[in-house]
């Protein structure tokens, strides 16, 4: 069985409304693609949205979706693991590390999946906030109508 993801914003996919991920959103964060969270995170988007007030997070305004087989993710589940992945130099020091998400994307990198927040995570990526995934290839999604959460 595919591991399902939850998005929350939108009640369905849709492929017209896509932006292209593109390097620039926040030293950690790109512009572009699609955020989502798997469905039985621990501390995903839902619950971190709960502890922080930040917003309301509502099965009525979300989507369920899963990735093709064929799909490259990129998962992390430690500092070392960012490492493997392309990093823009930003000309300053900072602990937290700036993927170059659109190289990744030029590897044929399909998504990133961030696993945990332990093991120096939370601040290599600071501003991730939770357990998550982040799409940049909107061919990969697949929606199946009445999903089961």
């Amino acid at each position: 069985m595919s591991k399902k993801y939850i998005h929350y914003g939108s009640t369905a996919f849709d492929p017209e409304m896509w932006h292209d991920v593109k390097n620039g959103g926040s030293i950690t964060k790109p512009t572009g693609g699609l955020w989502a969270s798997p469905i039985d995170a621990e501390f995903g988007w839902r619950e971190w949205n709960a502890e922080s007030h930040f917003m309301t997070c509502k099965n009525e305004n979300s989507f369920v979706f899963t990735l093709n087989e064929k799909a490259k993710v990129k998962r992390l589940y430690m500092l070392a693991d960012v490492d493997l992945l392309p990093q823009r130099n930003l000309g300053y020091a900072t602990n937290m590390v700036s993927i170059d998400f659109e190289k990744c994307v030029e590897e044929g990198i399909d998504a990133i999946e961030l696993c945990t927040l332990d093991n120096g995570l939370y601040w290599a990526l600071y501003g991730w906030d939770c357990e998550s995934i982040l799409i940049l290839n909107k061919d990969v999604i697949e929606v199946k109508a009445n999903a089961n959460r």
